[in-house]
């Protein structure tokens, strides 16, 4: 199939679009004529923009070859910028460009990048960012409570125990989300007690609706969890631009590629000391907990009675 080089500009718009939203930006457009001494010249991309009261033009053109760009090909775009009066002028190539092509668009002001995506060796751009996705599966407990039941007082099978008139779980979850628990530790035993000023105000009922006094409770819960490793360069939807004039590089990740196509996009580990050990930036990202509880998940125990 005819590689027309429409794809390529695109992803240049598409790259260029996402690093010109500061408002002194004013549009971002692709494929467009400009008036020129000699008539109209097309350009693949065309930024404007205003900066102090002044209105600047930036012109770009995208080159799909198979092969690094020659001073030819920064000579013919400057005989272009030139004509249409630009303030500025961008070359991009999937492949690079000759050590001449760099002497000649350094000495003439032409910004030279590398644009990349999934399908045009990402990993090539030379910036790997590891990712690593903590998945929570869930959240196991055990309650343990001490209550002290006269001789006769009869308890329902399913208890239901509450601290300051707020369900157990439901005040556990609060805990949770005003940071009072240990949540960062996973796939281990972990304790909670409830603090010494509520003691007095915690209890359950019996089958006849009597308060019952608690006088102990603690929760014994786990997370369990799976970890996702990968990294951003093999997201389907990932794009990014090496400015070899700058010496910059930027990267676009599109976060539903992590948040909730991360079981399709990253390699499962079961265990965290199984992840790949990579060094310098990374994506780091947990899931939030899910407070959704099942019998299986849930056991009370330990009532301790009193009386003849």
């Amino acid at each position: 199939m005819k590689n027309t080089g429409k794809d390529f500009e695109s992803l240049s718009y598409e790259i260029f679009s996402l690093l010109s939203k500061e408002d002194r930006y004013t549009s971002v457009e692709l494929d467009v004529q400009l008036n020129s001494p000699d008539g109209k010249r097309q350009f693949d991309v065309v930024i404007k923009s205003k900066v102090s009261g002044l209105n600047l033009l930036t012109v770009i053109e995208c080159r799909d070859y198979n092969k690094k760009l020659d001073v030819s090909n920064v000579d013919g775009f400057y005989s272009k910028l030139t004509d249409v009066n630009a303030n500025k002028g961008v070359l991009v190539s999937r492949k690079g460009f000759s050590k001449t092509a760099k002497q000649k668009a350094d000495r003439l002001g032409i910004t030279l990048c590398t644009a990349h995506d999934f399908d045009r060796e990402l990993i090539n751009i030379g910036f790997q960012i590891p990712i690593v996705f903590t998945s929570i599966n869930k959240i196991e407990i055990n309650i343990s409570y001490q209550s002290y039941i006269e001789a006769g007082t009869t308890i329902g099978k399913d208890i239901e125990i509450y601290i300051d008139d707020i369900k157990l779980l439901e005040y556990f979850e609060n805990e949770y989300k005003n940071g009072e628990l240990n949540a960062k530790t996973l796939d281990e035993i972990l304790y909670w007690k409830p603090s010494v000023d509520i003691i007095n105000s915690m209890y359950m009922y019996d089958i006849d609706k009597n308060k019952i006094q608690i006088q102990s409770i603690e929760l014994i819960y786990k997370l369990t969890s799976t970890y996702y490793f990968g990294y951003v360069h093999d997201l389907p939807n990932t794009i990014g631009i090496n400015n070899l004039s700058d010496n910059e590089i930027s990267i676009f990740v599109e976060p539903k590629d992590i948040l909730l196509d991360y079981k399709s996009n990253l390699k499962s580990y079961r265990r965290k000391e199984e992840l790949p050990q990579t060094t310098g930036t990374n994506i780091i990202v947990l899931q939030d907990i899910d407070f959704k509880y099942s019998e299986k998940d849930l056991t009370l125990e330990s009532i301790e009675r009193i009386g003849n």
